[in-house]
């Protein structure tokens, strides 16, 4: 029988991956940010969605990373008066 060998895991894969409750997370703000910007994207004009909740900070990352990919500047707001919000360009 061969004996298998776990290896250590390391920072940067726990950084990267998202659980299967971050990764619905994920996936719900995608939805929701995706539905404002086919709605409201204006050239010039920034496009605000509004969340419930800070998200998770291995979420918000992972949205960062995939719509700076896509060539969206994306920034999460908060402020105790107005909630939180994504705003987009």
């Amino acid at each position: 029988m061969k004996e298998v060998i776990q290896l250590v895991i390391k920072k940067e894969e726990l950084l990267k991956a998202l659980t299967e409750e971050q990764r619905a997370e994920a996936k719900a703000l995608e939805k929701k940010i995706d539905l404002a910007l086919r709605g409201d994207f204006v050239e010039g004009r920034n496009v605000i969605v509004h969340i419930n909740g800070w998200p998770h900070e291995r979420v918000r990352r992972h949205l960062e990373k995939l719509y700076r990919e896509a060539g969206w500047k994306i920034k999460f707001n908060s402020e105790q008066r107005d909630g939180e919000w994504i705003e987009l360009s």
